[in-house]
């Protein structure tokens, strides 16, 4: 899941670009976003999210979609930094079949899914603000072993719950 829409770069606003929050239409997009992926019948059982706010604000108004029986679990993983072994790396702390939602930022999460789609990382994908992709595995999170389950962006999503 990439985070919600944020405001705009704003340097004087925020000097450090990590602490940018969710504009007030992300804010509303991914709220319906959130129930309606709920509605569908998608379900996790952790939530993992990158540290910087705008992730963080998008994975808590998820959680609170779902009334909160899952709490965001911060991870660098996910964050600016991110690399594809870390994240692996925590998928596999975590039990074996565990549901997993992951929040973070482009470009990681469009490189991350195409690297865990094809072993030679060619498949493209391309996250969109609020949008979502499953992926699964037969057993553990491996490079090139996941199955595109689906892929939506966050017009598509809404357009489910017929406001679209």
């Amino acid at each position: 899941m990439r985070h919600a829409e944020a405001g705009e770069e704003n340097h004087r606003r925020w000097p450090d670009d990590r602490m940018r929050p969710l504009s007030a239409r992300g804010h509303r997009e991914h709220a319906l976003v959130s129930r309606t992926l709920r509605r569908m019948g998608v379900r996790f059982d952790r939530l993992l999210t990158s540290p910087l706010v705008r992730a963080r604000q998008t994975a808590e108004i998820t959680a609170r979609a779902y009334g909160r029986r899952v709490v965001p679990e911060e991870t660098d993983a996910l964050g600016d930094e991110a690399r594809l072994k870390d994240l692996l790396r925590e998928l596999r702390r975590l039990p074996r079949d565990a549901s997993v939602v992951a929040v973070g930022h482009e470009p990681f999460l469009s490189k991350a899914m195409a690297a865990l789609m094809s072993p030679d990382g060619s498949a493209r994908v391309e996250m969109r603000k609020s949008g979502v992709a499953a992926l699964e595995f037969d057993g553990r999170a491996k490079k090139g072993r996941g199955t595109l389950l689906f892929h939506l962006r966050p017009r598509e999503v809404i357009a489910l719950a017929g406001r679209g």
